[in-house]
């Protein structure tokens, strides 16, 4: 086995994570080749009941498909139905299938979850979290993808209208408020956050992380140009508010936007 700790699947309807070492054993052997349960009992040395368990879970999430051997219709030979789309290891994200990316970004956010997207990451992170894995990587780009979409969605000439309209839909998704503007030379974002947890554990605020993400996206595609996100206040850490400071290559392009 590679040092791989979580895999993560798209099953057509929902993000599925695979950190079990015995699962991603299986998955492993299936990625080499269509394997029947005697083969992945003699590779794994596992007994058969707990081997059947996992498959079993396998199957239900959509990512290990069976069929029947032609030459013997007892025979069950099991394979894989789903690339993985991300790996996460400590302290590394990878983006493992470029297709089945795709197919994730142009259905997964357009699902009805994508409305509760907050709870879902929450969700997520905190699984993954339990794993001890650094996280921020993986965030951070699903924040981006959620800027990305986001951007194609609210696009407008007019900057002011444009992100009236971003944090208008952020505050439909995500419970608090959003305050926009121009401060001290760089964009800045506030976000009030009523329902802030200071007991957090982690250092990781998932959703601080991903709104860095989202904001990245959305200036470096407005302007086209480089664009660095800092966060220096956390209402996880007992401040006021989340201030998200955005950071730009060339100020010139943004002197006639601001509106502080």
């Amino acid at each position: 086995m590679n040092n791989v700790y979580v895999k993560l699947f798209f099953n057509g309807s929902n993000l599925i994570t695979i950190q079990d070492s015995l699962d991603l054993e299986i998955l492993s052997i299936l990625e080499e080749k269509n394997s029947s349960i005697n083969d992945i009992l003699e590779i794994t040395g596992k007994s058969k009941p707990s081997i059947f368990n996992h498959l079993k879970y396998l199957k239900e999430n959509n990512i290990v498909g069976v069929i029947t051997n032609e030459s013997d219709h007892r025979k069950k030979i099991f394979f894989l139905k789903q690339e993985p789309i991300f790996e996460l290891s400590d302290g590394q994200f990878n983006l493992l299938s470029s297709d089945n990316y795709d197919t994730f970004k142009n259905n997964f956010l357009e699902l009805p979850q994508y409305n509760s997207m907050l709870g879902l990451i929450q969700c997520l992170f905190i699984a993954l979290d339990n794993s001890g894995l650094k996280l921020d990587n993986f965030l951070f780009y699903f924040g981006k993808m959620w800027g990305f979409k986001l951007f194609d969605e609210f696009y407008n000439e007019n900057f002011n209208l444009f992100m009236q309209d971003v944090t208008s839909s952020f505050e439909k998704v995500i419970p608090g408020v959003f305050i926009f503007g121009f401060k001290d030379g760089n964009y800045q974002l506030d976000y009030y956050n009523e329902f802030a947890d200071t007991s957090l554990k982690s250092e990781i605020n998932p959703v601080c992380i991903i709104i860095k993400g989202i904001l990245t996206a959305l200036l470096s595609s407005f302007y086209g140009l480089e664009v660095v996100v800092t966060e220096t206040s956390c209402c996880n850490k007992g401040n006021d508010s989340c201030t998200f400071v955005i950071d730009m290559t060339d100020k010139e392009f943004i002197k006639g936007d601001c509106f502080l």
